[in-house]
């Protein structure tokens, strides 16, 4: 082809003809293939497909530019395209070229693939309308240009080409699509390319899909969505983004048809007022296919047409999804649990209670009705859960095969679930010796750890059903088997709430915490639960089972828990609550006290062989602060004691046990792997030679490429 030029290896051979057509064999490229400009066409830079072969580029490949219509980088058809170097469309006096227009075959991508400039309309950075583009890299679509009209004055914009406009196929992004930026021009609009138009097919995303940003135009325009979804499926576990836009953000997500199944995080763009756009805007028809999963999260409103479907997808296993609509969600009419999903969702009245059909409720979900305190409530066949409050009645229009003692109603907090109870049966240590603790009553004497003696107050108490409790982990007893505290502690097998505490050494440890899944687990309930907990005039632990367990802590709104409160009104009528928690010991969740307490517990639940360790090195900082998570797949809930070293220097361990919500929230066992440790000064370095590695068997987890980034 004229005007093109190859160096590299040619691995069997190829024919090159007009329009740069490569045969069903196989080359590689490390130099630039670039044809010559046509006048009203640019022709392809490289067209593989017929039969089949393959194309490794490791250097630059050009579509022609042209007076009208540019070509595009590499057509694909069939075969097999590698791409770590860079391929760009034409440019264009119209419109630029795709960058890489697959219409079958696979095209996998590490490196840059650009639509080109067209005044116009830019290119799309990649157009498929069959076969398969696996993304590693970096997709941008093509700028517009300065537009003028027929008399030579300045026009409208040149429009901006999507990151990847999808017809039908496959796509899958673990990299970064982007739309273009529009052109220059005051006489009329220029909004940035959608990252993706997706119409058919299927996108599956766990990279960035981020819309494009706007021109410096006169005349108010709008940034790219994330995506705009016509038509087949997208599955986001990853990130989409509305840009910035001087006149308006774009849309985190258009969905006007086609089916979403989102885990990821959607966010809706800012403009030049701060004021940010939808993160997800519903349009057109009226689609019932918006389907959220554990681990969505949503900056920006979540707009409906009025009568749209969220649908609530199953969750991995023994973790729950949440879902905090916090307002901003708008035009649904329906709120559909998936059977076999377990969800905490919150929202207010007019998201929850207003003209909202809720199906699918099982015990397995929980449902916070924000800013409303009920007193009674009443459930009426074919219209719904009726809760009653001093400020009047709201109605939950749940349906099923319910009645009023189906449901259990707590008043407490927002955001707060609190659950401080024993179980019947255990025993508590008194002076006569052991009493199970349902035969105890108000007045009662018994031990506790830094009072002595000390007369029961009162004594709170739960009960739920075995179908309302069965799988729900919020309530669910914990099982602390007999000597997994140490040697005979406890002396039985101890059943607590998720939300009580142990003593352990010096600090309080809640039993969610302990969790291992080996030795301290959460089964189950076969049968209903019933919980006591008891109160003294101040907190403290008693001996049940032989170990130190917490007493009840008052503060504002915890009481209101227990399903007798009005018993303790009764007896205390003047009873004034204290403004804030306080405890007999510290109560960590993360970090050096947590870890202390569970070093020991931990070695004594560890099993061989160990599992695939799974983790990374998240930051690390130049005054030796290191933070991050590990997990063993064979022991999910079981925290991993890890060695750091640099180099081959053993510089400390670290027991991966703190909590952090973006794991939970993940289905990353209990969310309790994470770890941060602060090493003493003086720090080695370089950071980017920090290692870490399970004590056990070696098995190492890296650092990740931002923590690389930052260590630099």
């Amino acid at each position: 082809m004229p005007g093109t030029t190859i160096s590299g290896a040619v691995t069997i051979g190829i024919t090159l003809g007009s329009n740069g057509y490569i045969s069903p064999l196989s080359i590689t490229s490390t130099g630039t293939v670039q044809p010559l400009s046509a006048a009203i066409n640019g022709t392809i830079g490289v067209y593989a497909g017929y039969a089949g072969g393959s194309v490794f580029n490791d250097g630059t490949i050009f579509g022609g530019d042209s007076a009208s219509f540019s070509g595009a980088g590499i057509s694909l058809s069939a075969g097999y395209m590698f791409n770590r170097g860079a391929i760009a469309g034409g440019a264009g006096g119209y419109f630029g070229g795709a960058g890489a227009a697959i219409s079958g075959g696979t095209l996998t991508s590490t490196g840059n693939i650009s639509g080109g400039y067209g005044a116009v309309s830019g290119g799309a950075g990649v157009t498929i309308s069959n076969g398969t583009i696996v993304n590693h890299g970096d997709i941008v679509g093509g700028n517009g240009g300065f537009a003028t009209d027929f008399l030579g004055f300045e026009g409208i914009a040149g429009e901006a080409g999507y990151g990847a406009a999808i017809s039908d196929g496959l796509m899958i992004n673990t990299g970064a699509i982007i739309g273009g930026r529009p052109g220059t021009g005051r006489g009329g609009y220029g909004d940035g390319g959608d990252a993706v138009h997706l119409i058919g097919g299927t996108l599956e995303n766990t990279g960035a899909l981020i819309g494009g940003t706007t021109g410096d135009n006169v005349f108010g325009n709008s940034a790219g969505s994330g995506i705009y979804l016509g038509g087949g499926t997208l599955v986001n576990s990853g990130t989409i983004m509305g840009n910035y836009g001087s006149y308006l953000g774009g849309f985190g997500l258009t969905l006007g048809g086609g089916t979403l199944i989102d885990s990821g995080t959607i966010v809706g763009g800012l403009n030049a007022d701060g004021d940010r756009r939808a993160a997800v805007t519903l349009v057109g028809t009226t689609p019932d296919n918006f389907t959220v999963n554990p681990g969505a999260i949503f900056n920006g409103d979540v707009i409906g047409t009025g009568d749209n479907a969220i649908n609530l997808g199953a969750a991995s296993a023994g973790t729950t999804g949440t879902l905090a609509m916090d307002g901003t969600f708008s035009g649904f009419d329906t709120i559909a649990f998936d059977r076999n999903a377990s969800w905490y969702i919150s929202g207010t009245k007019a998201e929850l209670a207003t003209n909202d059909m809720i199906t699918g409720f099982t015990n397995l979900d929980t449902i916070m009705l924000d800013g409303f305190t009920a007193t009674s409530k009443n459930y009426v066949t074919g219209t719904g859960l009726e809760l009653t409050s001093a400020a009047g009645t709201e109605t939950l229009d749940i349906t099923g095969s319910f009645d009023t003692a189906s449901f259990q109603i707590i008043d407490e907090a927002q955001g707060t679930e609190i659950l401080l109870c024993f179980l019947r049966g255990t025993r508590i240590l008194g002076p006569a010796g052991e009493v199970a603790v349902e035969a105890l009553n108000i007045g009662d004497t018994v031990i506790t750890r830094f009072g002595g003696y000390q007369r029961i107050k009162w004594i709170g108490r739960q009960s739920f059903g075995a179908p309302f409790i069965r799988n729900n982990r919020s309530r669910l007893p914990v099982r602390i088997q007999a000597g997994a505290l140490g040697r005979f502690l406890p002396k039985r097998d101890l059943y607590i709430s998720p939300g009580h505490s142990m003593l352990i050494g010096r600090i309080l440890v809640l039993a969610r915490s302990l969790v291992n899944g080996v030795t301290i687990t959460q089964d189950a309930a076969d049968e209903d639960v019933h919980y006591y907990l008891l109160e003294f005039e101040s907190h403290d632990c008693v001996l049940a089972e032989g170990s130190w367990s917490e007493s009840f802590a008052d503060a504002p709104g915890l009481r209101n828990q227990f399903h007798n409160v009005s018993e303790f009104h009764a007896l205390y009528p003047e009873f004034t609550p204290t403004p804030e928690l306080r405890l007999c010991a510290p109560r960590p969740e993360t970090g050096r006290l947590l870890e202390a307490a569970m070093r020991p517990i931990v070695a004594a639940a560890t099993r061989a062989p160990c599992g695939a360790l799974r983790g990374s090195i998240d930051m690390v900082t130049a005054n030796g602060y290191i933070e991050g998570w590990a997990q063993d797949a064979a022991y999910p809930l079981l925290p991993v004691l890890l060695e750091i070293l640099w180099r081959n220097h053993l510089l400390g361990t670290v027991l991966a046990c703190d909590l952090r919500v973006d794991l939970a929230e993940a289905g990353i066992g209990n969310g309790n792997c994470a770890f941060s440790i602060q090493l003493p000064a003086p720090f080695p370095v370089p950071l980017r030679e920090i290692r870490m590695r399970r004590a056990a068997d070696g098995a190492e987890i890296y650092q990740t490429q931002a923590c690389l980034a930052r260590a630099a």
